[in-house]
């Protein structure tokens, strides 16, 4: 170590979605150093730097810059293939701080070809780094090329590690059963997807003369998943399961997920049923946690669910339904009054040809049934959280936006007159009452997309810290153990207080809980990532398309525009493609003025745009006014 790496402030890169950078250290008041996009000095993800303060303590946000790459986090990446006059270029990031320039195994490679590679000299600073060829992944022109871009690039791999046999799982189901209480009698029904394969929760219902006995049953995965075997490290490791278009990625192997751990119609399954009895106004009155064995009588769709609640045919499947429905209404009431916020958000549906481009792309239909398993989910994962308390160790937690970001969304909310700014109200109150006050959908989905990357991410730990977006003073994950390793490892504690053992949190449950959080993070970028790829490819099919738009989002020099009413396809438009005139930022960023004709773009506010140029390198959908 030389005289000047002494005197260095070192800490590791995290790059965010925008370019920019976040570093944490401990020898600073808040731990992170924020890096502009232009002072991260040809850095990657993950990197080990060496870095200097360019904004004191005093500031109200310390700011740094790379000066050095002390250790490289890796030099294998996956990316795909831009061709650029003579050289071959390799794009692992839109917002990768350096180029990339592929040197051997060029000649057969197309653009979009997915390759692996090892970076053989990284230059310096910000000067382009020089690659080898490992292998190539997929070709363009292959149906999966974007989901194998996708999976090789955020390590998503199966587990399918050998498993005991067949008759080992059978015979645990023939041995549990007689330890457990049998609900096999009760009408049980799961709600899922049309396209769903692994069910891991059931419901049923019963009415009581003071209202409702709600029967939450979740497959009893650890049961079947010892803790430290391979198939349980793999899952710990990988942390969730990963769902696309082209292919799933379960957590567990699929005689696990698709089958033994199933809530299957028909099969007796083992599972963890929380019991609790709802009055009529959605008050809780008793939960029971028990260890049961059920047999599904019917794998409902959401569609199925509903077209049977419009028909209300007599009988006592459509009877519970219909109590169902009625209960998850009263939950949802009762949950609005004491806290929390309903955020307008819609996902989007599509099929995929046979060249891997969207098709059939609409907006996912929301239905009542979506209401029954949300509203009893969330009432399950409270209910475990509240009645095990601080001994469950592994909370979900989800703080209140930080001054800055509160103070923006009560501006937002005094702006369209529900308060006003001497009012004294609570946050989540205000947030509901403004996105229920608007009168169209797109406006709701819009300045919810607004207000959401205005407020924290939620994440798991140890101890309880209160859900501030859906109101409740405790809150754990435990309705979804076939595809999320955080509610697996919930069950292991709820089921050692069942046996009545106490689990201590240990230092591998501590390790669970975080690569928990990473794979969350990890699965998030990737369908982010994943869904900007076809949405991209879908808009450079409509190049010469007149395309309805809407103003999601204000930034310094352009306007990201969502199009046809969706969020999650959308392009960019520059401020100077507007009505020439000098514009100005309204409050919060939620429009601008013209200074001479005072022209107002806000929010929400509908235009119509053509394609400019989709830029797959940088990730970006360039548009125009049509």
């Amino acid at each position: 170590m030389n005289k000047i790496d002494k005197f260095l402030n070192k800490g590791t890169l995290k790059i965010r979605p925008d370019g920019s950078g976040v570093i944490t250290n401990e020898s600073f008041y808040d731990n992170n150093i924020h890096i502009c996009a232009g002072d991260i000095n040809g850095a990657f993800n993950g990197d080990i730097v060496g870095f200097s303060i360019t904004k004191s303590h005093k500031s109200v946000q310390l700011k740094g810059r790379v000066l050095k790459i002390i250790k490289r986090f890796k030099n294998k990446f996956v990316g795909f293939i831009i061709k650029k006059k003579n050289n071959y270029f390799v794009i692992i990031d839109s917002v990768q701080s350096k180029k990339i320039i592929l040197k051997n195994g060029t000649e057969d490679l197309l653009k979009h070809d997915v390759v692996e590679i090892k970076i053989s000299d990284w230059g310096k600073g910000t000067s382009a780094a020089y690659a080898e060829l490992i292998r190539v992944i997929s070709q363009c022109s292959m149906k999966k090329n974007d989901y194998l871009y996708i999976v090789h690039k955020y390590g998503i791999t199966k587990n399918e590690k050998k498993t005991e046999s067949f008759s080992y799982f059978e015979r645990i189901i023939n041995r549990e059963i007689k330890n457990r209480i049998n609900l096999e009698n009760i009408l049980t029904f799961t709600i899922d997807p049309l396209s769903a394969k692994d069910f891991d929760d059931a419901i049923s219902i019963e009415k009581l003369s003071i209202g409702y006995r709600l029967y939450v049953h979740i497959a009893d995965v650890s049961e079947f998943v010892e803790e430290d075997t391979k198939v349980d490290k793999i899952a710990m490791k990988q942390g969730n399961s990963y769902y696309f278009n082209e292919g799933v990625t379960h957590m567990l192997p699929k005689i696990l997920s698709k089958n033994f751990c199933s809530l299957k119609q028909g099969e007796v399954r083992l599972a963890i049923s929380v019991i609790s009895d709802i009055d009529f106004e959605g008050n809780i009155l008793e939960t029971k946690i028990n260890e049961t064995c059920i047999k599904v009588d019917k794998n409902f769709s959401y569609q199925e669910v509903d077209e049977a609640l419009k028909r209300e045919e007599v009988g006592k499947t459509t009877n519970q339904l219909i109590s169902l429905n009625r209960i998850s209404k009263l939950l949802k009431e009762k949950r609005l009054e004491l806290g929390g916020f309903e955020i307008s958000s819609s996902k989007i549906r599509y099929d995929i040809n046979n060249k891997g481009k969207i098709i059939n792309l609409k907006e996912e239909e929301r239905f009542k049934s979506h209401r029954i398993i949300e509203e009893c989910m969330l009432t399950a994962n409270k209910s475990i959280a509240n009645l095990f308390g601080d001994r469950l160790n592994i909370f979900r937690n989800h703080n209140k936006p930080s001054q800055h970001n509160e103070r923006v969304i009560r501006d937002l909310i005094s702006d369209f007159g529900i308060f006003s700014e001497s009012d004294i109200y609570q946050l989540d109150f205000g947030i509901h009452k403004l996105i229920k006050s608007l009168n169209s959908k797109i406006k709701r989905k819009v300045f919810s997309f607004f207000i959401l990357k205005k407020l924290k991410k939620a994440s798991y730990d140890t101890f309880s810290h209160v859900h501030f977006g859906l109101g409740f003073e405790k809150y754990t994950h435990f309705t979804s153990p076939i595809r999320r390793y955080s509610d697996l490892l919930v069950h292991r504690y709820v089921k050692a207080f069942i046996r009545g053992n106490e689990r201590g949190v240990s230092a591998k449950d501590i390790r669970a809980i975080e690569l928990a959080n990473n794979a969350e993070i990890n699965s998030k970028n990737a369908q982010n990532e994943y869904l900007r790829i076809k949405g991209l490819r879908w808009l450079y099919d409509k190049s010469q398309h007149i395309l309805d738009g809407v103003f999601l989002e204000f930034q310094k020099e352009k306007v990201v525009v969502g199009i046809n009413d969706f969020i999650e396809i959308k392009g960019e438009i520059r401020i100077d493609k507007f009505p020439r005139d000098q514009y100005v930022s309204l409050s919060n960023n939620i429009g601008i003025k013209g200074k001479r004709k005072s022209k107002i773009f806000k929010l929400g506010d509908a235009c119509k745009v053509q394609i400019e140029k989709v830029d797959f390198e940088l990730m970006i959908a360039h548009l125009n006014f049509a």
